[in-house]
């Protein structure tokens, strides 16, 4: 059951990429930043720090995720080689 949630998320993850990166004008906040754009530079800087803003809480979130995900497997990890030693050592005394 866990592999098909993945395969959903993963699913609705792409698809979501996939109609920001196909339908970049649903990506702008609104119709005056889009007009905006067109004309000058300073409303081109604006809107790339716009999204460099909306961007940093999911980056600051996926790494700390990611850093938990990481220490928690390598605990799992120690956790099972230290029952495997200790089962071994039990095993020839």
């Amino acid at each position: 059951m866990n592999q098909i949630q993945a395969i959903i998320r993963l699913t609705f993850a792409g698809a979501f990429c996939l109609s920001v990166v196909l339908v970049p004008e649903t990506a702008f906040a609104c119709p005056t930043c889009k007009d905006s754009l067109h004309q000058n530079n300073a409303a081109t800087g604006y809107a790339i720090s716009i999204m460099f803003m909306m961007a940093m809480p999911l980056l600051i979130a996926s790494y700390w995720a990611f850093t938990i995900w990481r220490l928690r497997r390598l605990h799992a990890n120690k956790l099972a080689a230290t029952t495997a030693e200790t089962l071994a050592v039990e095993k020839v005394a």
